[in-house]
């Protein structure tokens, strides 16, 4: 008998788990893509409904585990890219609303907190650097460069600040709602899966 190899058991249960965790990575990314699509149709919902897309990864992470979760968040971003015909939704879940719960748990390990607030601060103005990089130069440049010119550089610094505040909201919104499918929602969804 090698010590090495697993049973024939433990391989079929193996499968079973990767196949739940396909399967379920499947829903939430169907959920999320129509949460996306939402925020095309539904007006003043374009930042809204990418956060709420983003909640979707909390259960992906754990229950199926980080790999399953970034292919996931690779998934549902690049069918929004495809999809919507709003590329700054697409974008927003894509490179801040979408990654940022994926990076999360690194970021709260850093214990001084002065330096987690300004690690988070500096992720959040980058993303949102690229995310307007890339529409200004990519995606529609005519189009946002027209929008630009129409602020002055006081409303878009002042825009930046609620996008910052609002990343922080996210922030904390992220931590409540994992608390809370942690201690509240998974007991009542997936009994049979407790360890």
């Amino acid at each position: 008998m090698n010590l090495f190899l697993p049973s024939k058991r433990e391989v079929a249960t193996m499968k079973l788990q990767k196949s739940m965790s396909i399967a379920f990575c499947g829903l939430l990314a169907s959920l999320m893509i129509v949460t996306m699509l939402l925020g095309n149709i539904l007006p003043l919902t374009s930042v809204l409904c990418p956060a709420i897309a983003g909640f979707f990864l909390i259960p992906a992470l754990r229950e199926c585990g980080q790999g399953f979760a970034y292919l996931l968040y690779l998934a549902v971003s690049l069918l929004s890219l495809m999809l919507l015909p709003d590329k700054e939704t697409a974008l927003l879940f894509g490179l801040l609303l979408g990654l940022y719960p994926l990076f999360r748990s690194g970021l709260n390990r850093i214990s001084l907190t002065l330096l987690r607030v300004i690690t988070k601060l500096l992720f959040c103005n980058l993303m949102f650097a690229a995310i307007y990089g890339l529409l200004l130069f990519v995606f529609a440049p005519t189009l946002v460069a027209a929008e630009f010119s129409m602020y002055g550089t006081l409303t878009i610094m002042f825009l930046l600040l609620l996008g910052n505040i609002g990343f922080f909201l996210y922030d904390l919104c992220l931590g409540r709602i994992s608390f809370l499918y942690e201690y509240k929602l998974r007991n009542r969804l997936f009994r049979s899966r407790q360890p």
